[in-house]
């Protein structure tokens, strides 16, 4: 049994101070491997805090953009209104002007009996047809 004994010994003298070695050196890079996860958790919420931002900013911007449009739309639109509401008035100036029997006027006729282009007296508004 000494010989059993002897070399139990001996390799907890070899062994012990290699393996207490190896822990030390495990838990030390456990360390470096938890700083590193902790660093890039910082670093992925940095990135996170920047990406919503951006998302805010370019929402903001394009809700910006929209009511821009909104706005120069409307102002079209009632320049459109204005426009029709000044060609109903147009219309209604026309309709006073115009002959009471309904027949469009005529030019005199030239010798050949075709209207001369001098004669033609219509409104300006109204078109030769």
């Amino acid at each position: 049994m000494g010989t059993i004994d002897d070399t139990r010994k001996l390799l907890q003298d070899l062994v012990t101070p290699d393996l207490k070695a190896l822990s030390v050196r495990v838990e030390a890079l456990e360390k470096r491997v938890d700083s590193g996860f902790a660093d890039l958790k910082q670093a992925i919420g940095d990135v996170d805090v920047r990406a919503e931002r951006r998302h805010t900013s370019g929402f903001a911007d394009l809700k910006q953009a929209i009511g821009d449009v909104d706005v120069r739309a409307e102002r079209r639109h009632t320049s459109l209104l204005v426009a029709l509401h000044l060609e109903e008035r147009v219309k209604r100036l026309e309709e006073r002007a115009a002959p009471t029997n309904n027949e469009p006027r005529t030019a005199p006729a030239s010798r050949n009996g075709e209207p001369r282009a001098k004669d033609i007296r219509l409104h300006p508004w109204r078109s030769v047809a």
